[in-house]
């Protein structure tokens, strides 16, 4: 099947939930040129897609989600590549659904255990002497987490199929990792996402965007009323705003959609606030540091012991690439201030 014979259907709904008009359709064609998808079952198609994008440059990049950008730079994270592949494949007439996995145990989440690890045994900085990491001490490639990411990638055929393994096309892209949670769902399920990052990219920019990006996340969950991050975050904006209202709505969808694993637990913690959550989040994920922190930082009442789990979380934090530690450090300055003193604080962004 060449190009010019694809449906442009899914594609342009990833461009339209993106922000983009059918513009951006001369941005696909640009960035992956003329090709022919080769006839065959539904994994030969997505083994050639991901064959062709290397061929045409395209490489992984954790920021990136929405169609336009993805295919002016050529880059992508796992939401932007899984949705670009099942739109590519879907308007070939094929069937495809996608996977969400939250926290994969893969290699990462070994090195998450391991760093964390030696930082909490002491290996790192003496326990009466802890020393926090300044703000230039972030290493330029950051390869831990220490947080319970959800990864959504295609399913072909019975199989999971990895959409951002482009550096090496020997690798098997049906491998998975173990998950706390993998649930499958449609493309437009998957759709619902694209909204909810862009409302979450809106609201770390300057300016009041309350307002829009409850539109967004709302719009959102019209296209999956089950997403559960998605309520997380309308209850998050709903809180900024003083809509009580829209609080309790968003977290009685929250609580009904449930969960067993970290990422739940910790959700029904910042909302409510009962200290059973922590617990549960973190016999589930002991390294997931922002249950972490406020169990044994926030609500720590030994100072000594609060100022080493402090430090502890900082350096993970600074080596994570799920977080910035300048954001952590202003979020938390009483609390620094407090354990550090004021000498300190001054150095840290330094």
């Amino acid at each position: 099947m060449r190009r010019e014979s694809m449906s442009n259907k899914h594609l342009l709904d990833f461009v339209r939930e993106s922000g983009g008009t059918e513009m951006v359709l001369g941005l696909f064609d640009q960035a992956l040129g003329d090709f022919t998808l080769p006839a065959g079952d539904t994994l030969s198609r997505a083994n050639f897609i991901r064959r062709l994008l290397v061929e045409r440059g395209f490489e992984y990049d954790d920021t990136v989600f929405c169609a336009d950008k993805l295919l002016s730079l050529k880059r992508g994270n796992c939401l932007g590549y899984a949705l670009l592949f099942g739109a590519m494949l879907l308007d070939c007439g094929d069937e495809v659904s996608f996977q969400v996995i939250t926290h994969p145990k893969d290699a990462i989440h070994g090195q998450d255990q391991k760093l964390f690890g030696k930082l909490f045994r002491g290996e790192h900085f003496n326990y009466d002497n802890p020393k926090l990491p300044k703000i230039k001490d972030a290493p330029p490639n950051r390869a831990y987490r220490f947080f319970p990411l959800e990864h959504p990638s295609l399913f072909v055929g019975g199989k999971h199929f990895e959409v951002t393994s482009l550096e090496d096309l020997d690798e098997d892209p049906s491998w998975i990792p173990n998950a706390e949670r993998v649930i499958e769902i449609s493309f437009c399920e998957l759709l619902s996402f694209v909204k909810i990052d862009r409302a979450q990219c809106l609201l770390e920019q300057e300016g009041d965007n309350l307002q829009e990006a409850r539109d967004l996340v709302a719009n959102g969950l019209k296209l999956w009323d089950l997403n559960r991050e998605g309520w997380l975050s309308l209850w998050r904006i709903a809180f900024d705003l003083k809509d009580c209202e829209l609080q309790r709505f968003a977290f009685s969808r929250y609580q009904a959609i449930g969960g067993d694993d970290s990422r739940f637990f910790q959700g029904m913690y910042e909302m409510t606030l009962d200290e059973c959550y922590l617990k549960l989040s973190l016999e589930r994920f002991p390294e997931n540091i922002l249950p972490f922190v406020s169990r044994y930082v926030e609500l720590e009442k030994d100072a000594r012991e609060a100022k080493f789990n402090l430090a502890v979380a900082a350096w993970c934090i600074v080596n994570s690439s799920c977080f910035d530690l300048e954001r952590f450090y202003v979020i938390h300055e009483g609390l620094i201030r407090k354990l550090y003193g004021d000498k300190v604080w001054k150095t840290l962004f330094r």
